[in-house]
């Protein structure tokens, strides 16, 4: 009987050694996973990500997301988003059906790709208008050439602008923007890559003149259009938005995404949180790199380095008056910080627009002294010697 006790006593001992180192073992899964589980689960942790992420609280926007986000009877209270989607596209109509089902494996790859259907196909802003490109309805055959003319992209797949239709719980069916719309780019092969800005014209198609590439995302009553930015950089910059009003970490991103997508429905439905999350991770992976920047040369850091600095390449803001250059966005009501954001140089050579106003450049026009006689501002490194300034290119393509 004695040996009977002392065999249970071996196993009890070994199984609370067992359940100790259980609980000691770190856990195997990523710090970014777990900032997503917080930011779904808990509302105290998205509102210090939020308070966090402002780099000016006296603004527009930041005064809204104080006041709504994470607060009783604010955002939080607001229903969720339940809709049936379906791409537009060339060819015959695709079946409307549900990107959210209500839960997702909580693993990189479950929501890395739900964060990159979600870029594609959820509506992040209702385009009524799209009418006049898409038809009358879904399945209405689209005119290719009406589709060309604003700017937007058609892929190898049959793909239309990442424009979406959607139809809501009351029935009604109408198409959308995605973040594909604007931050989607074909190759020469039509396949599309996530995160070059695309050449929509959203201008033209609500009436306003602000181009190709160009956006005015702050309804603050002033013109103050900007180019749409290629969010590969996303995670390298120090400061989101040109004007460089948030500062930049994955749970801000989330916030951000999240908050944007509210109030581009007018602050009466929100996302699944979840695939807010998504939609941010998503983003944020985008930027990972092959290979670790270059080291910077002499003629880099005496030309480029004092705002250009560290691994990213990246900054704080920048006084107008020192760059030379339209100070529209930097006072907006909205967004308005004074500055510029210095941006991360991030696979700057394959980015189709420069700076926050759009130049079509390359980075060799972009260095050209006689640049300045059409595009004003930014004069840095275009005092340098001709073999500089190809040199400087060329260190610039390695980011």
């Amino acid at each position: 009987m004695a040996s009977v006790w002392v065999e249970r006593a071996r196993w009890a001992l070994a199984l609370g050694f067992g359940l100790l180192l259980g609980c000691a073992r770190p856990t195997t899964e990523s710090a970014e996973l777990a900032t997503g589980r917080r930011f779904v689960a808990e509302r105290s942790f998205r509102r210090a990500a939020l308070e966090q992420s402002l780099a000016i609280t006296t603004n527009g926007e930041a005064r809204l997301r104080l006041e709504q986000y994470g607060t009783d009877g604010g955002w939080e209270a607001l229903p969720v988003l339940s809709v049936e989607l379906a791409p537009a596209t060339l060819a015959q109509a695709q079946p409307l059906a549900r990107l959210w089902t209500g839960s997702i494996p909580w693993s990189e790859q479950a929501l890395l790709e739900l964060g990159r259907r979600a870029f594609e196909e959820w509506p992040a802003q209702r385009a009524p208008r799209l009418r006049s490109v898409l038809g009358a309805g879904q399945g209405a055959a689209i005119d290719r050439r009406r589709v060309e003319a604003t700017g937007a992209w058609l892929d190898d797949r049959g793909r239309v602008g990442g424009f979406v239709w959607a139809r809501y719980p009351d029935g009604t069916t109408e198409p959308a923007l995605t973040c594909a719309s604007c931050h989607a780019r074909p190759d020469a092969q039509g396949r599309l890559h996530h995160g070059p800005a695309s050449d929509f014209d959203l201008g033209a198609l609500v009436g306003e003149g602000w181009g190709r590439g160009h956006v005015d995302v702050t309804a603050d009553g002033r013109d103050n259009p900007v180019a749409i930015p290629d969010l590969r950089a996303t995670r390298h910059q120090r400061r989101l938005h040109h004007s460089g009003n948030l500062h930049v970490s994955l749970e801000a991103l989330a916030v951000r995404t999240e908050t944007l997508l509210i109030t581009a429905r007018e602050n009466l439905v929100r996302p699944p949180r979840e695939l807010a999350f998504a939609l941010a991770y998503y983003v944020w992976r985008l930027g990972e790199r092959g290979a670790p920047a270059p080291e910077p040369s002499v003629l880099f850091r005496d030309s480029c380095g004092r705002c250009h600095s560290g691994s990213t390449g990246a900054g704080g803001l920048v006084p107008v008056a020192e760059l030379g250059i339209d100070a529209a966005a930097t006072e907006s009501s909205l967004r308005g910080t004074g500055g510029y954001r210095v941006p991360s140089l991030h696979a700057v050579s394959q980015r189709s627009r420069l700076t926050h106003l759009g130049w079509a450049l390359t980075l060799e026009q972009f260095f050209d002294p006689a640049r300045l006689r059409t595009y004003a501002g930014h004069p840095f490194g275009l005092e340098l010697e001709p073999e500089q300034r190809r040199s400087l290119v060329r260190e610039l393509a390695q980011w």
